[in-house]
Formats: C-alpha cells, structure tokens, sequence
C-alpha cells in the first residue's frame, strides 16, 4: 500500500504540452500578479538589488540550469518576515535573513519553480504546511513509492503530486523546493539534446 500526503492540486501543462488554458489557483502555476499581491499584503518585498539577489542565490540548485531556461522566463526572490511585518532595509543584508527567502522562476508569469528559504530549521508544522498548499485537490506520494512514466529530470524530488504535475524536495534542514513536473523534463531534454549536439566534438581526435 503506498504512502500518501493529504497536503492542493493544480492541473498545469507547461509550454511543451502548452494547449489549453486554465485558470491557476496553487502556488507552482500560479501566476505572478496573484502571487505578489497576497505577499505584498502580508508584509512580504522583492528584492531587487543586484547584489542582495546575487548573495541570496548562491548555492541554489536551479542557478546551474539557467542556460536552458525558455525565453520568456524570469527569475524574483523575496523577502518576508515570521511576523508580517514589514523588514527594514538593513535587515536584507543578511545572506539568510530572519524569516524567510522566496525564490519564483515564472515563465510567461506564471510559478514554474520556488524554492522556501528560512533562516533557521523548518518544522514539521511549516513544512506540512508548504505541502498542503500545494496540492489543491490532489495528494503527495513519497518519490520512493511512486509510479513515474517520466525518466528525464535535471531535479530530484522526495515527493511527487498523484496528478505527476508538481513536484517537491526538502533541501537540509532550512529549505523546501516545489516545480512542475513540466518545467524540469524541458529543461532536462534541452540539456541533452545540447550534449548530443556537443558529443562529436568531444570526441574529436580519437
């Protein structure tokens, strides 16, 4: 018997299988106007500059896959406080500030990608939490128990939703990554389809 995680749903097909449109309501597919507007009215700030940006993304997974993001797509971190409150300036300084650290990847404004950084260990609460939010009307099944048709992936998950369309992964002990399942078989097929292309001339001189 498989193990499930009651935590929301949202049936979202990525530009590869890009045919209909549908109205977003989850976190991952959802799009960026609705996304900042409940974080903005929850104390919550983008962090636009350059040098903040770069510091809070370093040691991220998804930096490493950037050369095969599609056209259209951007990149937005934010910043929001435990309390709610709005942080002050000084407070953006820390690599890891008191609260938490939001990463988005939107393409054509839309979630394909987020990742949760807390200064300090998220527990079990928030992090079921960050699970339930996610899965609407569909539930979590542990990457070990699943049945995937999928093999093609640049990132590795713990858990998967049963509709296949987002995945989720706990990095350490201060991080939660959610994407969809869409946006990482196009970049892991961009990415081998470069290393075909690339193979011959590897090869060159044998």
């Amino acid at each position: 018997m498989q193990k499930v995680f009651y935590f929301f749903n949202f049936p979202w097909f990525f530009f590869i299988l890009a045919l209909t449109s549908m109205e977003v309501q989850a976190r991952v597919g959802e799009e960026r106007s609705k996304l900042e507007i409940r974080l903005f009215r929850s104390g919550g700030l983008q962090i636009k500059e350059d040098k903040l940006v770069m510091q809070k993304q370093k040691g991220v997974t998804y930096l490493k896959f950037e050369p095969y993001f599609p056209s259209s797509t951007e990149i937005r971190l934010y910043y929001k406080t435990l309390d709610g409150r709005r942080p002050k300036p000084s407070e953006l300084e820390n690599r890891v500030p008191e609260g938490w650290v939001l990463h988005v990847i939107y393409y054509k404004g839309v979630s394909v990608l987020e990742v949760y950084q807390k200064n300090g260990k998220i527990d079990e609460f928030e992090k079921n939490h960050l699970l339930d939010f996610q899965r609407e009307n569909s539930f979590w099944v542990e990457a070990s128990k699943e049945v995937s048709i999928q093999t093609a992936s640049c990132f590795q998950h713990d858990f998967i939703r049963n509709d296949q369309t987002t995945k989720a992964k706990i990095l350490g002990n201060s991080s939660m990554i959610f994407f969809s399942s869409d946006f990482d078989l196009a970049l892991a097929r961009a990415k081998e389809e470069e290393q075909r292309k690339s193979a011959p001339e590897s090869i060159k001189g044998f």
